[in-house]
């Protein structure tokens, strides 16, 4: 083999060589461009809210604060008291097929319950496309979903009942392509159909409402998105 020859084929395999090692960065970086985990449980242990990760709000009367273990909702005669985690933004690009990319998203929290009054909203959810709310609250008899419609509401009755019992119940929003989904203490307990993505969730009364009072404990807040 000449001298030329196996500098040409020197030169082609340094090209492929560094093509390859260009291409790898990118490859790896278009795959969790809709996927995203964040927990929200960890600043708690200082005893602050830390305030780059949760956007807190309450009328005079009712507190949000942390605790050594819990962020604290403390709801009073019916005045507002509502935290909301900061979740991560879904990227609007479609992915590298060019076809849009649906995602699911899963909600995790627990949750020490004390109600006081005849309801206490334990979180409130916005969903696209329409960003209506839906409200998940606790009541005398068990655990209530009112649907948030342009004619009114629409409640949804679950019959468990995750409070005044001393103990944390583990709550989990699960958004499906074809529904959306709400699990107590591991079991699912509502369906309710309709294409959705998360916009926010609020923990906490985000509605003044004489009936609704009581106390909230939150930890182990954890929001996980992954394409389908």
């Amino acid at each position: 083999m000449s001298d030329k020859v196996r500098r040409r084929l020197l030169l082609a395999a340094g090209g492929l060589f560094l093509t390859s090692t260009r291409c790898a960065p990118l490859a790896r970086s278009l795959e969790p461009l809709h996927s995203a985990e964040a927990r929200f449980h960890d600043p708690l242990a200082s005893g602050v809210i830390d305030r780059e990760r949760w956007i807190v709000d309450s009328l005079p009367g009712a507190e949000v604060y942390a605790t050594s273990e819990s962020l604290r909702l403390v709801v009073a005669d019916g005045l507002t008291a509502t935290a909301r985690p900061r979740l991560p933004t879904l990227d609007p690009r479609p992915a590298t097929t060019g076809e849009a990319v649906t995602v699911r998203e899963d909600l995790h929290w627990e949750a020490l319950i004390h109600r006081r009054l005849q309801y206490l909203t334990t979180v409130t959810v916005e969903l696209t496309p329409d960003e209506r709310p839906w409200h998940v609250q606790v009541t005398e008899w068990g655990v209530q979903v009112v649907e948030q419609l342009p004619e009114g509401i629409r409640n949804h009755d679950i019959q468990y009942l995750p409070a005044n019992d001393g103990r944390y119940h583990a709550w989990r929003i699960s958004i499906r392509p074809e529904a959306w989904h709400l699990y107590l203490d591991g079991h699912l307990r509502g369906s309710y159909l309709g294409t959705h993505t998360l916009l926010r969730a609020r923990f906490g009364a985000t509605r003044s409402d004489p009936l609704h009072g009581g106390t909230i404990d939150l930890r182990d807040v954890v929001y996980v998105r992954r394409p389908v």
